[in-house]
């Protein structure tokens, strides 16, 4: 096992710079966080995440809820390839990096402007804990934030030395481990959501391009559609996709997994209700298209 000096958070001045870009992947459930200590490997190799999105460093002043959030020093944009896109807001000052809006939207979000939540205190080093209050809307809860490991992390897309990870925890079974580098940035690689099972791996990803993951979902036919008897799913790309393709029902239950051939499969309705069903391309990289149709 190698040893890792620990590394130890003195201060935000080194967050990625504005323009900085690179995509989320997510373990829906099921994931194993690990253990807590010094120079652990951390190792979610076999994992098979499905690509979820994009994040890009921008300046607060230039999206568009800026204006609420006037005190932000620091904000993301997610785009999401289902479901739209968001804004993080963050103030960034000497003792600390915290939070005061999250998930907005024009239709809302988290506001904790009157007092923001901590994400990480500085400076911060190994086996530190500190607690904060912080208030979203009118409520005012309390955060445990512990700086519990350091080591290696590996994930599908790329291994990391000199890791620290962090346990944020609200109580009882509600807390979070985040992981970070430290250089060239400071920035979050990987969140396990303890409510959930869910992982979160931000950035390094091997798909090279987002606009070819954009493209790839825009260039799906399922025809005929309706189906009622028998479909053609057709990957429209330049290359041959290896994968397969997983269709679910309503509930989200799996009722087929087609192997894709010449970037093509095909999909039977026999013995399938009618109704809404969903598609989604899983390559070795994750998933790189979803889409959705109907079965009469």
């Amino acid at each position: 096992m190698a040893a890792y000096a620990q590394p130890n958070i003195v201060d935000g001045s080194n967050m990625p710079p504005l323009g900085y870009s690179d995509t989320i992947a997510v373990v829906l459930s099921g994931a194993n966080p690990g253990a807590a200590g010094a120079n652990v490997t951390w190792d979610f190799s076999a994992q098979s995440p499905m690509i979820a999105g994009k994040f890009t460093f921008v300046d607060p002043a230039t999206t568009p809820y800026g204006a609420n959030f006037s005190s932000a020093t620091h904000a993301i944009e997610l785009t999401a390839f289902v479901g739209g896109t968001m804004y993080e807001y963050y103030t960034v000052n000497a003792s600390k990096w915290e939070v005061i809006g999250s998930n907005i939207t024009g239709s809302g979000g988290d506001d904790y402007t009157a007092n923001g939540k901590t994400i990480l205190p500085f400076p911060f080093a190994y086996s530190s804990v500190v607690t904060d209050t912080f208030t979203k809307q009118s409520s005012t809860s309390t955060v445990t934030i512990t700086y519990d490991g350091y080591g290696t992390l590996i994930t599908p897309f790329h291994t990391y030395s000199n890791v620290l990870r962090t346990k944020r925890d609200f109580g009882g079974s509600d807390y979070y481990y985040d992981w970070y580098i430290t250089s060239p940035y400071l920035m979050t690689v990987a969140t396990y959501d303890n409510n959930n099972g869910r992982l979160t791996f931000i950035g390094k990803s091997v798909i090279n391009s987002i606009h070819d993951i954009h493209a790839a979902s825009a260039h799906v036919t399922v025809a005929p559609n309706p189906v009622h008897s028998k479909s053609t799913i057709r990957i429209h790309a330049e290359d041959n996709i290896q994968g397969k393709i997983i269709v679910t029902n309503v509930t989200g239950s799996v009722v087929a997994e087609l192997p894709v051939y010449k970037n093509e499969a095909t999909f039977s309705r026999e013995g399938l209700s009618s109704g809404l069903y969903f598609y989604n391309v899983v390559t070795k990289n994750g998933s790189v298209a979803k889409g959705k149709f109907i079965v009469e």
